[in-house]
């Protein structure tokens, strides 16, 4: 079992060293072809509107996502392309021809679990001939909308928080195993494609892979359900509170 693990690693790294494109064929913009990338058009049309609307400073990630549900651009699955793969796209060297390798490692040959190597580890360099990763956006564009986007991200860190809160819940779970929070994360249901899906998982896990941390994904409905039965145990008279309630509503609103 070691020497095959072994065997794969060496041959993951042989594969880096001869500019191999690893990872699967989902690359939003490209199809992937005998370790190349080819553009694929249709595709590469929302990723150029992405780096330009971003670039220009005004609209942020969520706002994107609802120009590209506008107008009628999904993922590969029918579903909208959601403010993570936006993310992810915007942090991408491949989309101005750069060859980017060993952004992960195997930490299990056998279930191909993948942890995420920090940027410092990475392989990187242009793709000068064009033939292995071509440039869907110029070199220029890419490192105004990235300046931007490690800016924004940095501003977001140091107040510890963004300026709007998604979530009353934001901030406020944190995991047993490691102490680290719960970040809120979303995505679309093939059966609700308008609707986001919004869950809790540990930023450890999220970050550093499933092996990272034995907790799991909670769904914020599972969440809000527990706390409106938690408040019915608790509140006594809840109709005296309800009643008081609205009657605070309307004093601020006169």
């Amino acid at each position: 079992m070691r020497k095959l693990s072994e065997r794969v690693k060496f041959g993951h790294k042989q594969s880096i060293e001869k500019g191999v494109v690893m990872g699967n064929s989902r690359i939003y913009g490209y199809d992937k072809y005998n370790g190349k990338l080819i553009v694929n058009e249709r595709e590469a049309e929302i990723v150029r509107f992405i780096f330009e609307q971003y670039a220009t400073g005004i609209y942020a990630l969520r706002e994107i996502q609802r120009q590209l549900t506008a107008r009628g651009f999904t993922s590969r699955n029918g579903t909208p392309i959601s403010h993570n793969t936006i993310s992810g796209i915007l942090n991408n060297p491949k989309y101005k021809g750069y060859y980017c390798g060993n952004k992960v490692k195997i930490a299990d040959y056998r279930t191909k679990e993948q942890v995420f190597l920090p940027e410092s580890e990475w392989v990187m360099y242009k793709d000068e001939s064009g033939e292995t990763v071509p440039a869907i956006v110029s070199e220029e564009l890419w490192d105004k909308a990235n300046r931007l986007f490690k800016a924004r991200s940095k501003e977001v860190k140091d107040r510890g928080r963004g300026q709007k809160m998604t979530s009353v819940l934001s901030g406020k779970i944190f995991c047993t195993h490691c102490q680290a929070p719960f970040w809120r994360t979303s995505y679309s249901h093939r059966l609700h494609k308008e609707q986001n899906i919004y869950q809790y998982v540990c930023r450890e896990k999220r970050s550093k892979g499933s092996k990272s941390c034995p907790t799991f994904a909670i769904y914020e409905t599972e969440i809000y359900d527990v706390l409106s039965k938690c408040f019915v145990m608790n509140l006594k008279n809840l109709s005296d509170y309800t009643d008081k309630f609205i009657s605070f509503c309307r004093a601020a609103l006169s």
